[in-house]
């Protein structure tokens, strides 16, 4: 199975962000899911079409899983989403307190509190 992972990139520290979404790919991994995460993929040489990149990824997997955390609303998550919506199952896994207008289009929804419990979610999705 494969899946694309979207969540929201901007107004995260780089380097904490490449961390959390390693662990997310091995945690993906390990339960035999095969993920594509758009900011551990190889740089192209034109970010423009970077979301045009995404619906292919998309288009190509069996399902679209969001990792949801609150903050400002991601243009290019809420796109995916948008895209995904009626042609591929959407999961979204979304940190507590957080509400979202796009959680209407999940498939399936889940909170998680910290981090830990953010990978028993993903260990869960068999």
């Amino acid at each position: 199975m494969k899946v694309f992972v979207a969540t929201r990139v901007s107004g995260e520290q780089r380097e904490v962000l490449l961390d959390f979404l390693k662990d997310i790919k091995v945690a993906l991994e390990q339960i035999g899911i095969e993920p594509y995460i758009t900011e551990l993929a190889p740089p192209q040489p034109d970010e423009a079409t970077k979301l045009i990149r995404a619906f292919e990824h998309i288009d190509e997997s069996d399902a679209l899983l969001v990792i949801y955390k609150p903050g400002a609303a991601s243009e290019g998550m809420a796109a995916e989403v948008g895209y995904a919506y009626g042609r591929k199952p959407v999961w979204i896994l979304a940190q507590s307190g957080s509400d979202s207008k796009l959680f209407a289009a999940a498939e399936v929804l889940e909170h998680w509190a910290d981090q830990e419990e953010l990978m028993q979610k993903i260990r869960g999705l068999q």
